[in-house]
């Protein structure tokens, strides 16, 4: 019904065999869907895929588009095609603006203690009274 987050984990089922027996036409269908739904880390799989089934340009567009919307894994990727001359030094620096932008975006002084909070640093968090 939409929900990336729910084809995405469809897709790692089938992926994986959790629940399911191993389809990867299954799992690649529903990390469609879940790119289609803005999952990131679905486009990143799907650059996957299609890097292993030899669709390189494909596999560059999908890893390109989830660069630049903030997966690291996507522009390890990126880095190595440009480093094997698939794409132009032009190409690959503006994958790596726009993954920093995005980056930059999400940062935030209350997302790091959460974070250190998580991590259990210790962090102390101001509360409002």
């Amino acid at each position: 019904m939409g929900c990336a987050s729910g084809y995405y984990n469809l897709g790692v089922a089938y992926d994986k065999g959790r629940g399911v027996e191993v389809n990867m036409k299954k799992a690649k269908y529903y990390w469609e869907l879940a790119a289609m739904n803005g999952s990131i880390h679905a486009r990143h799989n799907l650059g996957s895929v299609e890097g292993e089934s030899g669709n390189y340009q494909r596999a560059l567009k999908h890893m390109t588009i989830s660069a630049t919307a903030g997966h690291e894994g996507s522009l390890g990727a990126v880095k190595v095609c440009f480093q094997n001359g698939m794409i132009t030094k032009d190409e690959y620096e503006n994958a790596l603006r726009a993954y920093q932008q995005r980056k930059d975006e999400m940062k935030s002084d209350a997302r790091d203690k959460a974070k250190a909070a998580a991590d259990g640093v210790g962090t102390e968090i101001e509360m409002d009274k």
